[in-house]
């Protein structure tokens, strides 16, 4: 069985203050507000588009969303 010693001389010190710090990220947050706790990944976006109607069908990628505002036909 461990001493109290041993078991307090194993435990990170840098885990607990992470842990710390993020529980006050979240105190006084909104109810229902989202929180993201993955990993962040740094990759390229692409936006499908499709435009229909009765007589027209339209779809494409746009790479850029700053693309997205101008009119595909």
């Amino acid at each position: 069985m461990k001493k109290a010693n041993e078991i307090l001389n194993s435990i990170n010190p840098l885990k607990l203050t992470k842990k710390i710090s993020r529980q006050k990220e979240l105190v006084g947050k909104a109810p229902g507000s989202l929180i993201y706790t993955g990993e962040v990944v740094d990759v390229p976006v692409e936006l499908s588009v499709i435009r229909y109607s009765e007589s027209h069908y339209d779809s494409f990628i746009l790479k850029n969303a700053a693309d997205a505002h101008e009119e595909k036909v």
